[in-house]
């Protein structure tokens, strides 16, 4: 029966703890029956012979319940098969049983963890902290893992590395710090993490697991995308409809630079008339570090029939604080694809953006944006945007509610969507499911995406109008190296309508 632990890790504590028990056994000449038990139990655990494992481990239980090892192994082998609610009830137990022994209560914390309780898992860490105020080590420990949980990378980078120097062998703050390294697209960094683990824990299931899907990070990507938007709206100046097709190449070089080269495919549809529109375009990311990052891109665009050409770019830059605060700027030129009249007329935007986002407390996420936009024909926009989203549940499955004001508002009126003074408030709800790979379990930062997401959101705008949007998204990976996606968009109103459909295939080489 194969082996699908969250953390294998356990499998080599019950290897060395077999080891000492027999060696124990060997040397008494009357083993007591709980200690027959035990090691039985570990037998049993290590053919794959669950049930025969838990029933052993429960009647070393019962010949002597105030001991706490026996609870403590049962907990690493329920939280390995799955069955996730009896475990954490075994750790809960086991510091009961040992209030005073820190390591009984630090396992106890990351149990919490890697059955995705976080917040229990926090509160632990608090508790221990309590009790064991000098501990260094929880504490970095417990701010690691709240600020990866949190998604903050830097700061818990930065915990899990002084974590790591002070013990050198501890798995959770290796293969966290490899997750993250996974997360931030720095494979080679990540494949080194993994090595180091696996000599420490050469039975780490999980760590052998990421090395191996790491190396995706490293082939080429070759992405094919069709999608379609149809926009009908405020009397002619936001209606456009057409179809896009599009296939990237997308290859990193090293940690530190990725390349992608593309050609795009724009259908539009005026009524009877069409148009076709082509574009190549080259991009560029370069990240000195893990917390800073550049992009930039150069497009060649050319319009059938008008015979008109353009180059489009853009650049980016972001950097992630120690405070965990991400800052953005963006600057993009490119075609403005609102209707009829800003197609064939060839209006060009040239936007300015910048934005920051946070997280305040657990559950809170945050981010303020702004952006200021200059028109060839003469007009420019001024524009801002406020996002608040609270998180409900946290992982694999997540629920947050979402407040957002988006407000603008342009020079001149125009033949586009140009009011003055616009703004919309925005009420949703997004609900999101992971599944793990290559088992629904195995949730790893460098594994391909199964998710599935809906999201229903309710706006109303300056004018009193009221706007309902869906949304909802698929992504499943067929194989290790194919990957699809689906998303789906409908807004309603009675001055504006819009639905969109988007379809993709990944493939890594």
């Amino acid at each position: 029966m194969p082996r699908t632990p969250r953390r294998t890790a356990i499998g080599l504590m019950v290897c060395g703890l077999l080891g000492m028990w027999t060696a124990a056994i060997a040397g008494a000449q009357e083993p007591t029956e709980r200690e027959v038990l035990m090691l039985g139990a570990r037998n049993a655990w290590r053919l794959g012979a669950y049930d025969q494992a838990i029933a052993r481990y429960r009647l070393a239980i019962e010949r002597d319940p105030t001991q706490w090892d026996a609870v403590e192994e049962l907990g690493w082998l329920l939280l390995a098969i799955g069955r996730t609610d009896e475990a954490i009830r075994q750790f809960e137990a086991a510091t009961t049983l040992a209030p005073d022994n820190l390591t009984v209560w630090r396992n106890r914390a990351r149990a919490y963890g890697w059955a995705f309780a976080y917040e229990p898992a926090l509160d632990t860490f608090d508790v221990i902290l309590k009790r064991f105020p000098s501990d260094a080590a929880t504490e970095l420990e417990r701010n690691g893992k709240r600020a990866l949980w949190l998604g903050r990378l830097r700061p818990a980078q930065a915990a899990f590395e002084r974590l790591a120097e002070l013990e050198p062998n501890n798995t959770e703050a290796l293969f966290d710090l490899a997750q993250i390294a996974a997360q931030r697209e720095r494979p080679w960094q990540a494949q080194a993490l993994y090595r180091r683990l696996l000599a420490v824990a050469p039975e780490h299931r999980r760590a052998a697991l990421g090395l191996e899907l790491n190396t995706r990070l490293q082939q080429p990507l070759l992405m094919l995308d069709y999608a379609f938007i149809d926009q009908q709206g405020y009397d002619g100046k936001r209606s456009i409809r057409y179809g896009l097709g599009s296939a990237e190449g997308r290859v990193r070089i090293s940690d530190t630079v990725s390349a992608r080269l593309g050609y795009q495919n724009a259908q539009f549809h005026f009524g009877h008339d069409s148009l076709l529109a082509h574009a190549g375009t080259v991009g560029l990311g370069y990240h000195p570090n893990s917390f800073l990052q550049f992009t930039g891109f150069v497009s060649g665009l050319h319009y059938d029939r008008t015979d008109r050409d353009r180059i489009n770019l853009g650049v980016g830059v972001s950097y992630e604080t120690l405070s965990g605060l991400t800052l953005r700027a963006d600057f993009e030129r490119k075609d403005l694809w609102e209707n009829r009249t800003t197609v064939l007329d060839g209006i060009v935007t040239h936007r300015f953006s910048t934005s920051v986002r946070g997280v305040v407390g657990q559950r809170l996420e945050w981010t303020i944006q702004g952006d200021f936009t200059d028109y060839s024909d003469n007009n420019t926009r001024i524009g801002g945007e406020f996002l608040a989203a609270y998180r409900l549940l946290w992982f694999p499955t997540s629920l947050r509610l979402i407040y957002r004001v988006n407000g603008f508002g342009f020079q001149r009126e125009r033949a586009y969507f140009s009011p003055s003074a616009y703004a919309t408030n925005t009420l949703a709800v997004e609900w999101q499911h992971r599944l793990g790979y290559p088992t629904h379990k195995d949730y790893l930062a460098e594994a391909p995406r199964n998710a599935y997401s809906i999201y229903y959101g309710i706006s109303i705008d300056s004018n009193g109008i009221p706007f309902n949007e869906w949304r909802g998204r698929f992504a499943y990976a067929l194989a290790p190296q194919l990957d699809v996606g689906l998303s789906l968009k409908t807004i309603r109103s009675t001055v504006y309508n819009e639905w969109g459909a988007q379809g993709s295939i990944g493939y890594t080489f």
